[in-house]
């Protein structure tokens, strides 16, 4: 009975040792995961930090805050420029001509460089341009640093989806995008309503105050909180504009564009034909088609 008992013994302590070292291990991993995105999400399908997403969402929405705040102060503007009034729309197409045309910029160029020093850079051109926009008395200038203001507001757009891509597994990124983009849906909304409150209480230049302060607290979460997801022997050197070919010769990426060109401008064809369109060039989908017309 005495070495039963000890037996006995010799096996609930090693059985506790056993469970003491489980814990430990646990809570090392767990620990890992919390303290960088990098860890939860890259090839899992765990959420990223709350401060992360809150970041890449603060640097979505600063771009299209910058097209709509100053809309109900278009009228104070046209009158303190000395230009008729259909001419400070154009302000906003230009905006967003330089946006769109700047994000296909920033994509090579954070592959080569990184994703923070392309992004801290494009945030600087975003505040310096809405700080020279709130200052300048001359309507030519004025379009002009609208144009700068575009284009680092550009970078927010790439860098914040570009560090999703790095850190997230799809399925990650899917729940990592239905928090961010309810929020980024809300900047346009709201924007024009501050714009309002601020041009009525300061001026139109307190707009682009607004802005340029924007820009200041995008800066800062960004150099605090977010980390350089595209580690140096990942950076791909090669042709600026290497890979963009191949993506115009892919017959899903057109229809998916034309789909979302469509829609913005009112004219998207049903869903059903969409799903039709898009499915179209998988085998599964031919093979399906043509046993159906045997049928």
């Amino acid at each position: 009975m005495s070495e039963i008992g000890l037996q006995i013994c010799r096996c609930s302590m090693q059985y506790r040792a056993f469970s003491h070292e489980a814990r430990l291990s646990s809570m090392a991993a767990s620990t890992a995961i919390t303290a960088c995105p990098l860890a939860a999400c890259n090839g899992a399908h765990f959420m990223p930090r709350l401060s992360f997403i809150l970041t890449v969402a603060m640097l979505n929405a600063f771009g299209l805050i910058a097209s709509d705040v100053y809309l109900p102060a278009m009228p104070h503007m046209a009158a303190g420029f000395g230009v008729a009034d259909w001419q400070m729309p154009q302000t906003v197409s230009v905006y967003l001509f330089v946006l769109a045309i700047a994000q296909l910029v920033y994509g090579p160029l954070s592959d080569r460089l990184g994703r923070k020093p392309v992004l801290f850079a494009g945030i600087a051109l975003y505040f310096v341009g809405s700080l020279v926009c709130a200052m300048t008395t001359h309507f030519g200038a004025f379009l002009a640093w609208r144009m700068v203001e575009a284009a680092g507001a550009a970078a927010g757009l790439v860098i914040g989806r570009a560090c999703i891509a790095d850190t997230c597994s799809k399925q990650a990124s899917a729940k990592v995008y239905a928090v961010i983009y309810p929020l980024v849906s809300l900047s346009p909304a709201l924007a024009p309503a501050v714009g309002g409150y601020l041009a009525s209480a300061f001026g139109w230049y307190a707009d682009f105050l607004f802005v340029a302060g924007f820009a200041l607290i995008a800066l800062l979460m960004a150099i605090m909180l977010l980390p350089e997801t595209l580690l140096p022997h990942d950076r791909k050197h090669r042709a600026p504009l290497a890979g963009f070919a191949q993506v115009l010769r892919d017959g899903t990426f057109r229809r998916y564009t034309g789909l979302i060109a469509g829609h913005m401008t009112g004219s998207s064809p049903p869903a059903s034909r969409v799903s039709y369109w898009a499915d179209w060039r998988s085998p599964s989908s031919r093979r399906a088609a043509s046993q159906a017309s045997r049928q």
